[in-house]
């Protein structure tokens, strides 16, 4: 994870982690599991791993519906700024060759990311939950070949059962 990324939670390097790249093509059931290990094994091969942060990937279409389904707290939509060209077949944000016109390929808006944490730590829940956004829906088709952001659902982006689950989790780890 990159440095600062811990600052907006007082935490330093070592204290926080990045999960990154879960995909098991549109095995929900797989991909749920594999959180789930992965968080296990953090919480005992890590222990000073206060916080896992994540990020779903909006120019791919994705919303994070793994984490939704795996009670993370959905934090902020990161807008991204500049513009992606559609260049041999795939959107890219300007890995092409000098003699390429971006004027003459079609052009949208970057698109950006959305974030989720889990906390490991249950002092951290009352952080995590103040900065808890409404969960983002996952966009359509038409959605994502406009660039446009995603809507979003009602509810307060945490399940009700979320703070009691991560405090016993905490706590039979502890």
């Amino acid at each position: 994870a990159h440095s600062s990324m811990g600052k907006p939670y007082n935490l330093f390097s070592g204290q926080y982690l990045e999960l990154m790249r879960v995909a098991l093509n549109g095995k929900q059931e797989s991909t749920s599991k594999a959180i789930s290990t992965s968080i296990k094994l953090v919480k005992k091969k890590c222990p000073s791993v206060k916080l896992l942060i994540s990020f779903a990937d909006k120019r791919q279409g994705h919303s994070g519906t793994i984490y939704q389904a795996t009670n993370w707290i959905f934090e902020k939509d990161i807008k991204t700024v500049g513009f992606e060209y559609f260049y041999k077949g795939k959107w890219t944000s300007g890995n092409f060759g000098k003699n390429i016109d971006k004027k003459k390929l079609n052009k949208r808006d970057a698109g950006g990311r959305l974030k989720y944490i889990y906390p490991l730590d249950k002092s951290l829940i009352p952080l995590c939950k103040s900065l808890s956004k409404p969960y983002p829906k996952k966009e359509t088709n038409a959605a994502i070949a406009q660039g446009s952001a995603p809507g979003f659902q009602s509810g307060d982006g945490v399940r009700s059962d979320l703070a009691a689950q991560l405090n016993s989790e905490v706590t039979a780890n502890a």
